[in-house]
């Protein structure tokens, strides 16, 4: 616990990632782990985005208020479903507006786990939950009100404005300017809202999210709250698809000395008029040199409509990805109307090979390896399951020093920060969802994952609901 008492706050935390060493954050007698981590003082934080300009995606997590809710009377809740009429108009939750009185909310920033600071109690029921007080015998404690009030510049009425969260535990409502933006029930998926239609430009904007953890998703510590960082994305109206660039790579059969990329996107034009666009790649290795490039020819997008577009590239003498040597390339995808960008973005990817065989086991790169793994819940003792990302980091560096060289994502879609470090530091990853289930709900969430880290190297194995 000596480690917990000499944290700092989460805030300083999440900005102190570029900024401190790791022997500054943990100090203590596990050399080998802060040396390691020392290689990757340089990592992206939570600060640094894979986005480019002309797009822009902030960090939403500071300046939230955060309130106690109630999950059965409504009289502590914000009066939320006291006349069972709440949703008959839009436009009337005035705890959604920026002149509500929240004077006595909490200030805190994201992420955020309330379960963490309630009390254990002796409930043999919950021990797989911590011992934790949460759940419908517990409607006192279950569910929890964050606000937020912001600014939007008056030149962003021409863009799509989008409120992302990379996961929040567990049922969340979602309300803007006194209106409701929708409903997310998933604890690990992420989920987002287009914002474009409901804001004030030029003036302030409040968000509210409601958070009810009355029930979970697994048998295990899952915390509530919005435990994950928030965004606030800018885009154009013409614009790439939300995860849809892809990086495939194939190895010649005459071995590592040269590689094809296949490259693909999808551009959505939301505007009001027609858009005639093509799409460039640039591929820069490591070191930040272009490697290869490529473009796909013009299209016409109507408005309101897609399209995909698709080219491939050489990439000579690639160096390969593995545990002992994670090098990675990255694609700047970069979208142009009219000679100008109207947006772009950075998919980071590693090349590498792997194979499976019934008698001879796994090859990677062409060679066998053993896989030494460990199963990973999210949560963290002492900080539950709103991690700091330089703690994502240090764990890994932990097992890696163990010997480990693979890491199970026990059982839900994983944090984007741990699939990050385990790319960069070289772990392998079986990477798991949370619902097993066929019905269009589980099928989404499976697709959603895929879509998300389908270019992380790391990633050698998608899990369904494994132990269901």
């Amino acid at each position: 616990m000596d480690f917990l008492k000499r944290c700092l706050s989460r805030r300083d935390l999440l900005r102190s990632t570029l900024a401190l060493s790791a022997s500054t954050l943990f100090a203590g007698p596990a050399g080998r782990v802060h040396s390691l981590l020392a290689a990757y003082r340089g990592a992206p934080s939570v600060d640094a985005s894979e986005t480019l300009a002309p797009r822009e995606r902030l960090l939403f997590d500071f300046g939230w208020k955060f309130l106690p809710g109630h999950g059965s009377d409504p009289r502590r809740d914000l009066g939320l479903g006291m006349g069972q009429g709440d949703f008959a108009k839009t436009g009337e939750f005035k705890f959604a507006l920026e002149k509500f009185d929240d004077s006595k909310w909490r200030p805190l920033n994201l992420p955020h786990d309330w379960a963490i600071e309630l009390p254990f109690i002796n409930d043999d029921e919950l021990q797989g939950h911590g011992y934790k007080p949460l759940g419908r015998r517990y409607p006192e404690n279950s569910v929890g009100w964050y606000r937020r009030v912001f600014d939007i510049p008056r030149e962003d009425a021409s863009r799509r404005v989008v409120l992302e969260f990379d996961g929040a535990f567990r049922s969340a409502l979602v309300f803007l300017n006194g209106f409701f933006k929708g409903r997310n029930d998933n604890g690990y998926a992420p989920f987002r809202f287009d914002l474009t239609d409901f804001l004030n430009y030029g003036g302030k904007n409040c968000v509210v999210v409601r958070m009810d953890a009355s029930f979970g998703d697994g048998w295990f510590y899952e915390g509530a709250g919005i435990y994950r960082h928030v965004w606030l994305a800018k885009t154009d109206a013409l614009h790439l698809g939300h995860w849809d660039s892809y990086v495939r790579q194939a190895l010649s059969k005459q071995g590592n000395s040269a590689g094809v990329l296949t490259l693909g996107t999808t551009v959505q034009n939301q505007g009001q008029q027609p858009e005639t666009c093509r799409v460039r790649w640039q591929i820069f290795d490591q070191a930040g040199k272009v490697v290869a490039s490529a473009e796909a020819p013009p299209q016409s997008l109507a408005p309101d409509g897609s399209a995909t577009f698709a080219s491939s590239a050489n990439l000579t003498n690639p160096t390969l990805w593995s545990p002992e040597t994670p090098n990675l390339y990255s694609a700047v995808v970069t979208l142009e109307s009219a000679g100008k960008p109207r947006d772009a973005e950075r998919v980071r990817f590693g090349v590498r090979t792997i194979a499976w065989d019934a008698d001879q086991g796994f090859f990677l790169n062409g060679r066998p390896v053993k896989i030494k793994g460990t199963c990973n819940h999210q949560d963290h003792a002492g900080v539950g399951a709103a991690l700091p990302d330089r703690l994502q980091w240090y764990r890994l560096a932990v097992l890696k020093d163990m010997g480990g060289n693979a890491v199970r994502t026990s059982h839900n879609m994983p944090t984007p920060e741990w699939v990050e470090a385990c790319d960069r530091m070289g772990m392998m990853m079986m990477c798991e969802t949370r619902l097993m289930s066929s019905s269009a709900e589980g099928m989404a969430q499976l697709e959603l994952m895929v879509k998300r880290y389908r270019n992380s190297p790391s990633i050698i194995l998608w899990s369904m609901g494994n132990e269901e």
